[in-house]
């Protein structure tokens, strides 16, 4: 290429083309026409950049490394400038700047920079706000990423919140249907024994207790077991079947409920009060883990939408501290767990007017 191609080539280039043909002139003097070829790297990271690279043809792209590997941060094609600019504070480059297609460079070395800002002021100008431009874009990419790297943080949290309700829901779901034929098993047994009036008194009073809310995680594991224990050996001191135990222990049944129905009721109309109770509350008891999965879920969803101000209008309104608060807490409790921290939100109400 001649001294008259390469100028005429820089009068057409889309970010310099529009400088008097006289700074051109003095830039092309002052720099030099190079060859890349594809994969060739032309400023690596941790290396001082010491030219101004005026890309004729070709493509140079910048990559640099992140938590999924390479990622492309910019590119530069025919028309554009990068390198080192005038005024630039540029000291090593984010990442490597690799060739990607053969390309054609007019290199200028850093050292005419002083002389490039004395000579030629409208190039100046166009490079100051090309270096402008890609501060920008830097910054720009840079928020970009750390938002990719928070959404991706609270995906992994709400994915593992929500996977402990979902898998209860679906363990409960499983057992439902062996449990109510259980419970209607049990309802068939127990309508044959034809029970008075005074009997069903005494089994309305035990059907209460097994309707009572589980009292599962009120007790201690210690405390669980002894009940247990104690209910088993209640139900082998009178020739009862000792596996309705577990089941009864979790309700709020007494001893001494249990010993006044043992009076009213005997033998194996007794067995068949028991097992009736127990499957009904086995039952109840897998309702109100489903209910309770599901209420978990649902604030999860609406926390998210609250954290991540989703269906909301974009403009500014007033914002209920506490419940931001609340969804934020709600958000994040897997992380808090996992550090063993209890977070309780508790915000004084606000004055109105």
């Amino acid at each position: 290429m001649t001294a008259t191609d390469l100028l005429d080539q820089l009068g057409q280039h889309r970010t310099l083309g529009r400088a008097p043909r006289e700074e051109l002139a003095w830039l092309a003097s002052h720099g030099s026409l190079q060859q890349f070829e594809a994969g060739q790297v032309v400023s690596a990271k941790g290396q001082r950049v010491e030219n101004l690279y005026v890309v004729l043809s070709g493509r140079i792209s910048i990559f640099a490394e992140r938590g999924a590997g390479r990622h492309k941060l910019m590119e530069w094609r025919e028309g554009d400038v990068t390198g080192l600019l005038p005024y630039s504070r540029l000291v090593s480059p984010p990442g490597d700047s690799v060739v990607q297609e053969p390309s054609t460079v007019l290199v200028v070395h850093g050292g005419h920079l002083p002389a490039l800002i004395r000579e030629c002021h409208e190039i100046t100008s166009i490079l100051v706000h090309s270096m402008l431009d890609r501060s920008r874009a830097f910054t720009s990419i840079g928020l970009h990423d750390e938002k990719m790297v928070s959404l991706g943080k609270l995906s992994a949290g709400l994915a593992h919140e929500l996977n402990n309700p979902a898998s209860a829901i679906k363990r409960c779901a499983a057992l439902l249907p062996k449990r109510l034929g259980d419970s209607e098993q049990a309802s068939w047994a127990l309508s044959a024994y034809r029970l008075t009036e005074s009997q069903l008194a005494a089994v309305d009073r035990i059907r209460e207790a097994c309707s009572a809310t589980s009292l599962r995680g009120v007790r201690s594991p210690i405390e669980e077991a002894e009940r247990e224990e104690a209910m088993a050996g209640w139900l082998a001191g009178h020739g009862l079947d000792v596996t309705l135990a577990e089941a009864l222990a979790e309700t709020a049944a007494t001893f001494e409920a249990l010993d006044l129905l043992a009076r009213t009721v005997d033998g194996a109309a007794l067995n068949a009060v028991l097992q009736w109770a127990a499957a009904g509350c086995s039952v109840r008891g897998l309702a109100s883990e489903i209910e309770d999965a599901a209420a978990r879920i649902s604030g999860l969803v609406t926390a998210i939408k609250d954290f991540t101000h989703m269906d909301q209008a974009a403009v500014a309104e007033p914002v209920d501290l506490t419940q931001g608060l609340s969804s934020t807490v709600a958000v994040l409790r897997s992380k808090a767990r996992a550090k063993s921290i209890s977070v309780d939100v508790d915000v004084e109400p606000g004055e109105e007017g």
